[in-house]
């Protein structure tokens, strides 16, 4: 979780500046390993063309730590291409799946055979 709020016009100056300076934010301890899980889900808005600060910290901090690892993202109407492979290199790992989800796509329901599409590539929990 982000450690400041980024609500208001300040909020959004500070998101875009360290978006475009790809600058890790604060955020605040996890409470779990990554390692504890055989596939770990990121998903992040798209900020300029890039993963969200708060993202980049987490990756950035837990990289050794990931298993198997999903991306997703939302957009306005473009980089989320640009946004998951700059998270790809980060990580230092090929994706099991990934979404991409414009402002559009959200507004309609043609979202929801694309999420079970990327969702069907995830293990499947034991009973």
């Amino acid at each position: 979780m982000d450690a400041k709020t980024r609500q208001g016009v300040l909020g959004y100056w500070r998101s875009a500046m360290e978006a475009w300076r790809k600058q890790p934010a604060e955020i605040q301890p996890v409470e779990k390993s990554p390692s504890d899980y055989e596939l770990v889900v990121l998903g992040t808005p798209v900020w300029i063309s890039s993963i969200s600060s708060p993202l980049r910290r987490y990756v950035t901090s837990h990289r050794t730590e990931l298993p198997r690892v999903a991306f997703f993202c939302t957009e306005g109407n473009s980089g989320g291409e640009a946004a998951l492979s700059e998270l790809a290199e980060l990580c230092g790992k090929r994706p099991t799946a990934i979404l991409i989800l414009s402002k559009q796509d959200m507004e309609s329901e043609a979202f929801k055979d694309r999420l079970a599409n990327f969702t069907s590539n995830f293990p499947k929990a034991a009973t």
